[in-house]
């Protein structure tokens, strides 16, 4: 009489594996935040943001991303015309962007009555 379980079906492990793989890579996609690459200048003193934010990111070259999604000056207009004007307003810049492109950016937040404006840094 043969034994039902001389041979091991890999089969299952196979497609389970496959399916555990997807699974990590789906997810890992949605835990990175920036779209741009950003190295923050460094602060002695910082706090965390206690409410809800509008993320700005400025990258080296100049480019600006709002919310992850790369954007021109023009463009962030356009999207915070609808956004209300007690709204929290975090600035992650890179260390190496040149003052005159970041204040030109915090000018025209200021110009259109923005009051909460932060800058990210790392400690």
């Amino acid at each position: 009489m043969k034994d039902s379980f001389t041979e091991i079906n890999i089969i299952p492990l196979v497609d389970i594996m496959l399916v555990l793989i997807v699974i990590i890579l789906m997810t890992a996609s949605f835990i990175t935040t920036k779209s741009l690459r950003v190295n923050l200048p460094e602060a002695q003193s910082s706090q965390a943001m206690p409410r809800q934010h509008i993320r700005l990111e400025m990258a080296q070259d100049g480019s600006l991303a709002m919310q992850g999604k790369q954007i021109t000056l023009d463009e962030l207009a356009i999207h915070l015309s609808g956004r209300n004007r007690e709204d929290d307003i975090l600035i992650s810049t890179d260390q190496n962007v040149t003052l005159q492109r970041f204040i030109h950016v915090l000018d025209y937040l200021k110009k259109e009555n923005f009051s909460h404006i932060s800058v990210q840094t790392r400690k």
